[in-house]
């Protein structure tokens, strides 16, 4: 779906009380019927605009959340509706810990300000021209409208605001329609506003405060006393794998033991991963391998299920042809076809290859072989030299050996020995930190 199709574009110009959905529901309309769909709910978003956080916060204050409690509770039911067989995810924020969120909601700390008139005229006003007035206003009275520590990204006096302003009256209306419906007790879900660098251990520790914040109630009195997890069932995530090195796995294995199945969260998800710095420097496609790769076996070492543990590709499109992860995912698709991939034991397959690598080992459920290799350091290099594993039978598999760089995909030649039950494939290339190699063996 495009942006502006949801939140405060769906008010009716003429009065603010009455909605036009007609633009979001057709843009469901051409998504498959068997997808889930995860939707921004609007609002706030990725806090970005200073005019939009101005005006939401005093939309909020004005009528106690009452406006946007309803449009949130009608957005919702509409979806549900139109799409009856489908699980509807509602995302409320975009990176809520970045410094977009700091930045624009710094003059509401500790404001008395009271609110009496009606912010709906500016509120539709926003939606067609961006006010860069309101930006510039703020950075120069922001001497006396501050009370947030130095501006920075996981910030903890945002939390307060995020929760009570936006995530708290939002889930109380997505909480609402789906008591509505007996049928959308188990196909609405909340998920939490994405977090922005999650492999970062400050992020983590935000996200963990964030989650154990016990809500007033200001502008929803059904969910006060109750902590964030509550009623959250999704905690979302960005760039969690995407970058080089083994802390990932620690952190993300730290996460799913301490939050998955507490209160109400029943998945983790990563809802961006690679980027369009990565995608743009040709580094989209082997980016992907790797994501998949990690993910695919972690989650089957902690037995996470595919509605616990998610993965989204932002910018899978970006980046020259043959170099974008929606290529390399085609590759991949077009080799081992629809299918699980399932990692393979220990000492299964022993690599060949020389210097500091990650490597991982697949069979799908027809019998083929998936092996990803990859430096576990951006600025390290490795050689792939080829591999050993047992093949039944005396015919020679087909082996393809690809690899993914910046400058595309290429095949590179392999030699093939099968002697005694055991298969030796050799190949002879330097690779650089930024390749990923892919093999797939197949029967003949």
């Amino acid at each position: 779906m495009s942006r502006g199709e949801t939140g405060f574009a769906v008010l009716k110009a003429s009065t603010g009380q009455t909605y036009d959905f007609q633009p979001l529901l057709q843009s469901l309309a051409a998504v498959t019927n068997t997808k889930d769909l995860i939707l921004p709910v609007g609002g706030l978003g990725s806090g970005r605009r200073a005019d939009l956080v101005d005006n939401y916060m005093r939309m909020i204050r004005y009528d106690k959340g009452e406006r946007w409690r309803r449009l949130v509770f009608e957005q919702t039911t509409a979806v549900a509706a139109r799409f009856p067989q489908r699980q509807v995810y509602w995302q409320i924020g975009n990176e809520i810990n970045s410094w977009h969120y700091v930045e624009t909601m710094s003059s509401w700390v500790g404001s008395e300000e009271i609110v009496t008139r009606d912010p709906i005229d500016d509120i539709r006003l926003m939606q067609k021209k961006d006010r860069g007035d309101r930006t510039q206003r703020r950075q120069e009275n922001k001497q006396f409208k501050h009370q947030l520590k130095k501006l920075k990204r996981n910030n903890d006096d945002v939390i307060s605001l995020y929760a009570e302003y936006f995530l708290a009256p939002t889930a109380q209306a997505i909480i609402n329609a789906r008591k509505q419906n007996p049928a959308y007790e188990n196909r609405i879900k909340i998920v939490l506003g994405t977090l922005a660098n999650a492999h970062n251990e400050r992020a983590i520790s935000w996200l963990e405060s964030l989650l154990n914040y016990r809500i007033r109630g200001d502008y929803s009195a059904q969910l006060a006393g109750r902590k964030v997890s509550e009623f959250v069932d999704v905690i979302a995530l960005h760039y969690m794998v995407s970058s080089p090195g083994p802390e990932w796995r620690t952190a993300l294995r730290d996460l799913y033991g301490r939050w998955l199945g507490k209160g109400s969260i029943r998945g983790i998800w990563s809802t961006e991963e690679i980027g369009r710095k990565r995608a743009l420097a040709g580094a989209g496609g082997s980016t992907a391998i790797s994501v998949l790769s990690r993910y695919t076996d972690l989650w089957h070492e902690l037995g996470i299920t595919p509605c616990q543990g998610r993965v989204n590709f932002w910018g899978w499109n970006l980046g020259d042809s043959g170099t974008q992860a929606g290529d390399a995912m085609q590759t991949l698709m077009g080799l081992v076809g629809d299918t699980q991939l399932i990692p393979m034991n220990e000492g299964e397959v022993v690599l060949q290859s020389t210097g500091d690598f990650e490597p991982y080992f697949f069979k799908t459920t027809q019998g083929k072989i998936v092996i990803v290799e990859f430096a576990k350091d951006k600025n390290r290099h490795f050689s792939f030299r080829g591999f050993q594993t047992k093949w039944p039978g005396e015919s020679k598999p087909k082996v393809k050996v690809i690899v993914f760089g910046q400058h595309g995909q290429d095949e590179i030649k392999a030699d093939l020995k099968l002697e005694d039950g055991l298969l030796t494939v050799s190949t002879a290339d330097e690779l650089s930190s930024r390749d990923v190699i892919l093999v797939i063996v197949d029967r003949a």
